[in-house]
């Protein structure tokens, strides 16, 4: 029985690492200490898999030293490399704007190996290094957004989608019922034709877009709670 568990954690851990390294990737990351006084750091990643949005915890590691920027790089650099992860498949990073965050993000060992913009909210645009989009190419990107606005077939598409949505929206409020409306808009995406391949990766990119680092800030609030319990429980 132990091996065969074994055996299914390695299996699930293959197809994690297969599915992301097939896309890009969107990671949350977060660092707090926990009632033992010991910081650790936790790294989530947020990518598209068929018609479903996956959040996936990558790693959860101590900073036995200190958390300063550079222990941050150290420690992601080495569960991704764990991972078998190309930092370069990483296009958007997520905290909680912490100092030890920001110099993390600032560091020249981590923008060497990735493709991120930094504070675009801070650098005026002519300053920007723009290449780093290279990958939505554009041009292409234009053409394709002229021919589909001019497509009643798939405004139509998301016109429905939108009814979709509100009506979701609708069932949450009355019902108490929660969808993941995501996958929604996502499902919607993955039928368009691949003519709009350029459309269609930044619809991607702007899905998984983590828009907080509330994962993070639960996973810690639930190993507090249980190793508080199990204090009190001694």
């Amino acid at each position: 029985m132990k091996d065969r568990i074994l055996k299914l954690a390695e299996n699930v851990t293959d197809q994690q690492k297969n599915d992301i390294n097939s896309v890009f990737l969107y990671r949350c990351l977060d660092e707090s200490i926990d009632i033992t006084k010991s910081a650790r750091l936790a790294v989530f990643a947020r990518y598209c898999v068929g018609n479903i949005i996956k959040e996936e915890l990558i790693a959860i590691t101590s900073l036995l030293i200190t958390t300063k920027g550079i222990d941050i790089c150290t420690a992601i650099r080495n569960s991704l490399a764990e991972k078998e992860i190309d930092l370069k498949r990483i296009v958007s990073v997520t905290t909680n704007g912490a100092p030890n965050m920001r110099d993390f993000l600032s560091s020249r060992n981590y923008r060497k190996r990735s493709n991120l913009l930094m504070y675009p909210d801070v650098i005026s645009f002519d300053k920007l290094n723009l290449s780093q989009f290279d990958w939505l190419e554009i041009e292409e990107l234009e053409r394709q957004l002229i021919d589909f606005q001019s497509s009643s077939i798939w405004i139509q598409k998301f016109i429905e989608t939108r009814k979709e949505l509100e009506l979701i929206e609708a069932e949450r409020l009355t019902s108490n019922i929660s969808k993941n409306t995501s996958n929604e808009i996502l499902e919607t995406w993955n039928s368009i034709p691949d003519a709009f391949d350029c459309l269609k990766k930044l619809a991607y990119a702007i899905l998984t877009i983590f828009s907080s680092t509330y994962a993070c800030e639960s996973l810690f609030a639930e190993i507090k709670i249980t190793s508080k319990t199990r204090l009190e429980t001694v």
